[in-house]
């Protein structure tokens, strides 16, 4: 009989090396731990002069975090069930080069700290982080610059959440996203905690259906209205699917546009291959 296959077996973290990108690195350390389950470390670095020493440790992160013992470091992540990869690449594209990996050692999860770009520079720099989740289909957890995220960098506890929003673009997905949330590590123990929220731009919102979750309906701009629902929620979750057309390219998706202004963390669950975020 074939063995059934763990929800997460794999958590793929892409990193720049700079320090606002150590929340993530810090979150793909706990849920890896947590879960038993294979982390890989990579940077692109393409001509710079950088070391594999240079990446971050996994094993002086736990041992601060006091989740290891000293001198079993080793003995404890195999007991644990966890492994770590560093890769150092060469490529010059990060884009092509993650997913290039992803191609030959699939992940289940994506754990990613994402910089802030705005105006003229977005049409000619494309968003890494972005790019990697349309390149793979793959849930993406994303950490905007300046996020703290739930965890604590000192212990490593996590705090529970005591808000997600989640945007449901039609009433379809709502039970997809349900279950894709539910299957990612994170501190939603409280069912009651999730706000699902469908935006639509229209004067009136219309029906929901019957048989579905409640669903708050807002009427605005998707983005605007978007950004402001999460302002004060522990995690924002998006169903995400390719662009209809090249002016979504070329303005970002509705994901890569409260990106850039979202203040809290963003998981981003592939749906469909047309239409939507």
């Amino acid at each position: 009989m074939e063995q059934e296959r763990r929800p997460h077996q794999h958590i793929f973290h892409p990193t720049d090396l700079s320090l606002s990108s150590k929340t993530a690195f810090q979150h793909a350390v706990a849920m890896a731990w947590s879960l038993g389950t294979k982390l890989t470390i990579m940077h692109v670095a393409g001509s710079d002069q950088v070391l594999r020493e240079e990446l971050p440790s996994v094993r002086s992160t736990l041992s601060t975090w006091g989740w290891t013992s000293p001198g079993r470091e080793e003995e404890d992540l195999r007991s644990r069930g966890m492994a770590v990869r560093k890769i150092l690449s060469r490529d010059r594209d990060p884009i092509s080069a993650c997913a290039h990996h992803l191609t030959r050692h699939p992940a289940d999860l994506v754990v990613l700290h994402t910089h802030r770009h705005e105006g003229r520079v977005r049409w000619q720099e494309r968003s890494v982080g972005e790019e990697i989740r349309r390149s793979t289909a793959l849930p993406v957890l994303f950490f905007p610059e300046d996020c703290a995220g739930w965890l604590d960098p000192a212990t490593g506890d996590g705090r529970a959440f005591k808000r997600v929003v989640l945007a449901v673009e039609r009433p379809e997905d709502s039970e997809p996203l349900l279950k894709g949330l539910m299957a990612v590590p994170l501190n939603v123990s409280d069912p009651s905690i999730i706000n699902m929220v469908h935006i639509r731009t229209a004067t009136r919102a219309g029906s929901w259906g019957t048989g579905r979750p409640h669903v708050l309906q807002l009427i605005g701009p998707v983005v605007d209205t978007l950004v402001e629902a999460g302002r004060d929620a522990d995690l924002l979750v998006f169903g995400t699917r390719r662009p209809k057309g090249p002016f979504d390219a070329l303005r970002g998706t509705t994901t890569e546009q409260v990106l850039r202004r979202c203040s809290c963390p963003l998981l981003a669950l592939p749906l469909g291959a047309s239409g939507g975020q």
